[in-house]
């Protein structure tokens, strides 16, 4: 009788049956990404829908008046929180004290609005930076102001305000001055500027009458037209990672390229990437739109009257 033999697999057979796992694998894990992504957008879709229903509670409080809060985090002297803070950011507006916790933000003037401040958290840019999370701690006898949360270098002071940007672009001088330093104190003040060197609004136009921050819901033309809260994403729900998405979907002239977007290859001339992000509108719907960076400006810097 023959004796039974027992057969394995052969180093070919092994190699082929690695390849065809790595090719599946290779087909299906973009497919994961997408699909993951596709459930992220969607609760950044519903955090602003949230966000959206505690503002219109807000204004009906206040006889039908928006919020006044700075854009975000990265927003120099819009609405500093005492007067001595107004001060010392009147004349240094870019400086890091002037952010962030030095501010008040849509978090804190919604506090009593609001169950979870998980609302002001984008899934996508969190699970990417730990910046874009949202932080509450003390500053001086402001309890649980959001930003003020101890952290280990700089003021002593987190930036930590969420992921969201609101649509105030001014300082605390209230109007746009006329220096190029004035136009870099705050992102949208710096679209504003190039929206009119574009020629898409007038030169002689004054910032309050294009950002939400502080008018009164009866001075809205359309309110489904215009924005009033946006997702700081440009381009990460479109898989970019965050350093691509805050330094190669703006358009070249929006461009920083000194820090960290200076070690991208051709920074200073790429076309924009199209990015996306989502938006709440003033009428309270919030929808996800693909966008260039001249898109950017084009649909977010509009006249409200309109």
């Amino acid at each position: 009788m023959d004796r039974e033999q027992r057969q394995g697999f052969t180093l070919v057979e092994l190699l082929v049956v690695i390849a065809i796992i790595i090719i599946i694998a290779g087909i299906l894990f973009p497919a994961f990404t997408r699909a993951r992504e596709a459930v992220r957008r969607t609760v950044c879709v519903a955090n602003l829908k949230q966000i959206g229903v505690a503002i219109l509670m807000y204004a009906d409080d206040y006889d039908g008046m928006l919020p006044r809060a700075a854009a975000d985090a990265r927003s120099s002297g819009a609405h500093p929180v005492d007067a001595e803070t107004a001060r010392v950011c009147k004349r240094s507006p870019r400086s890091d004290f002037c952010q962030g916790a030095q501010q008040w933000q849509l978090a804190d003037v919604l506090r009593g609005y609001v169950k979870d401040d998980r609302i002001f958290e984008c899934p996508t840019l969190a699970a990417k930076d730990e910046f874009f999370l949202l932080r509450r701690g003390q500053l001086g006898d402001l309890k649980n102001k959001a930003g003020a949360a101890p952290e280990t270098g700089g003021d002593g002071l987190s930036d930590q305000v969420g992921s969201y940007q609101w649509s105030c672009g001014h300082t605390v001088n209230d109007v746009l001055r006329a220096s190029e330093a004035a136009s870099r104190e705050n992102y949208l003040i710096r679209l504003f500027t190039l929206a009119k060197l574009l020629g898409h609004i007038p030169l002689e136009e004054t910032p309050q009458g294009y950002f939400a921050c502080g008018r009164s819901l009866a001075s809205i033309g359309d309110p489904s037209r215009h924005w009033m809260v946006m997702c700081n994403s440009l381009g990460v729900h479109e898989t970019f990672s965050v350093v691509e998405s805050n330094c190669l979907v703006p358009p070249p002239e929006l461009r920083d390229c000194t820090g960290e977007c200076g070690q991208l290859p051709g920074c200073e001339t790429r076309s924009p990437l199209l990015g996306g992000t989502v938006r709440l509108f003033l009428d309270g719907h919030a929808r996800y739109s693909q966008m260039s960076g001249y898109d950017i400006i084009g649909d977010n810097i509009e006249s409200l009257s309109q």
